[in-house]
């Protein structure tokens, strides 16, 4: 899989799945990618501003699509 499709992936199961959030394991399970790749392409997601940190339950962040 190389980058685009990655980042795709990622973001058409946080669309899907919209509004609910999801933590990086719980993406990575869903996607079926190891969950380090998974934490990279969201973190760059969530710079690019497509998805957004919906809330931090201790040292754990849920991600969730933006609706535009």
């Amino acid at each position: 899989m190389s980058n685009p499709e990655i980042k795709e992936t990622i973001l058409q199961f946080l669309q899907e799945n919209h509004p609910k959030d999801f933590n990086i394991q719980e993406i990575a399970d869903a996607v079926n990618i190891h969950r380090n790749t998974v934490s990279t392409y969201v973190k760059v997601l969530v710079a690019e501003g497509k998805l957004k940190i919906s809330r931090t339950m201790g040292k754990i962040s849920l991600y969730s699509f933006i609706k535009e």
